[in-house]
């Protein structure tokens, strides 16, 4: 998971490249700026396909709302064909109908053009189809469960983006004071520097502004109706919300000097450092109670079968995001160990298609029942059987931990993890 959003950067940053390119291709006509375009969108597919669809939308709206001539737009349909032998490579036919993102979004753009609607209509019913696409999906939930089973769309999700994206230290599971507070004055920072942009932008206007900004429009109504969650992508709001704050940027003008202008470059750079320090101020922090449950597994037996049971996480209990905050939550540890030390644990895989050993119960086992395996004390035999060691992270309940002494017999704690090893 960490991967796939190390290729999100990576893709985003050459997408800027790409809005480059074809601003400049656009300016000169000069057809080499156009086959650097096609280029960098082929780039773009092989390093993260949802930045690829969104720049798909970007440049579709965009030629709409600039009038492109049918013979450029011809052009642009090439360039933009950058990734297609790649997904005749790929052999997987399903993803041909994202070859249909572009052209359906310059359709739809131009036709809004055509119907000449004023421009608060058009800001004012973004946000209202977004709201209603995303209540249709969850009405037609079973019948897109047919196409993909996990697909979800995250209510919760939609709404709190914002108190999780800007430090990467996600703390859902165990909320913390410094990160929820960074996370509040960066969105405070964000509002401000929206409005200045906004400002910036009515001051700048040269009649292409307004174009340029088009597809943010697209973007608000696609925050409504993609999935949160599906079988090949996960945290699908926040990678929007990014694009459409760099697309912003790029959109605006500028002044040459002035309070303006100084103001957003303060704002931008204070953002950037708070988001920074307090994840580095958290981590300093968190070290020395990592380094304690390092050396706490350090004690065990090797070549074990463990039982690792994660602390309740009722608000997240579905989200990816756990495997970011794997690190946080001490499960990358209770995962480390089997690789290093020989075994197998239930939290091995728990992001993978497998599971190594069948008879290993998910980590879900203790708080809900999963695969039909009974509750402690129920399971007391079948556990001792299967299992060597139990490890437990955060507070348990004190009925779950007399259950778990009565199992397995003596435990001790260690900065938050609790250890029994089969007697």
């Amino acid at each position: 998971f960490t991967s796939g959003w190390i290729n999100f950067s990576l893709a985003t940053a050459l997408a800027l490249c790409a809005l480059s390119s074809y601003r400049t291709w656009r300016t000169t006509q000069q057809v080499s700026y156009l086959a650097w375009l096609a280029l960098l969108i082929g780039l773009i597919y092989s390093a993260h396909l949802v930045v690829w669809g969104l720049l798909a939308i970007t440049f579709g709206v965009r030629a709409a709302a600039e009038r492109v001539p049918p013979r450029h737009l011809f052009m642009l349909l090439l360039a933009g064909s950058g990734g297609k032998p790649l997904i005749a490579l790929a052999g997987r036919p399903g993803l041909a109908v994202i070859m249909l993102i572009g052209p359906l979004s310059w359709c739809g753009a131009w036709i809004l053009g055509r119907l000449r609607l004023p421009v608060w209509l058009l800001i004012s019913g973004a946000p209202a189809l977004a709201i209603g696409l995303f209540f249709a999906a969850q009405q037609a939930l079973p019948w897109l469960h047919t196409f993909d089973p996990e697909l979800r769309f995250d209510r919760f999700a939609r709404l709190t983006f914002g108190l999780r994206t800007f430090t990467l230290a996600q703390q859902m599971p165990t909320p913390d004071r410094l990160l929820s507070a960074a996370n509040l004055l960066i969105g405070g920072l964000l509002l401000l520097l929206g409005v200045c942009i906004i400002w910036a932008a009515r001051r700048a206007d040269d009649g292409s502004t307004w174009q340029r900004l088009a597809p943010l429009g697209a973007l608000i109504v696609l925050y409504g109706a993609v999935p949160s969650f599906a079988a090949a992508i996960a945290v699908v709001e926040p990678r929007i919300a990014l694009w459409g704050a760099l697309l912003a940027l790029t959109a605006i003008r500028l002044p040459a000097q002035g309070r303006l202008r100084q103001t957003i470059a303060v704002l931008s750079l204070a953002i950037g450092l708070l988001g920074i320090g307090a994840f580095s101020l958290h981590t300093a922090r968190f070290q020395p109670q990592a380094e304690a449950w390092r050396t706490a597994m350090a004690t065990m037996r090797p070549a074990q079968s463990i039982l690792v049971l994660p602390r309740p996480t009722p608000l997240s209990a579905t989200s990816a995001l756990r495997y970011i905050e794997s690190y946080y939550d001490g499960l990358y540890f209770s995962a480390r160990y089997p690789l290093e030390y020989g075994g197998v644990s239930t939290r091995m895989f728990g992001n993978g298609p497998v599971y190594v050993r069948p008879d290993l119960e998910i980590a879900a086992y203790f708080w809900r029942p999963v695969r039909g395996a009974p509750p402690l004390p129920e399971a007391c035999p079948h556990s001792r059987e299967r299992f060597a060691a139990v490890l437990a992270w955060g507070q348990l309940e004190s009925a779950q931990y007399a259950a778990l002494t009565d199992c397995f017999g003596t435990s001790y704690d260690e900065a938050g993890l609790t250890i029994w090893l089969r007697e």
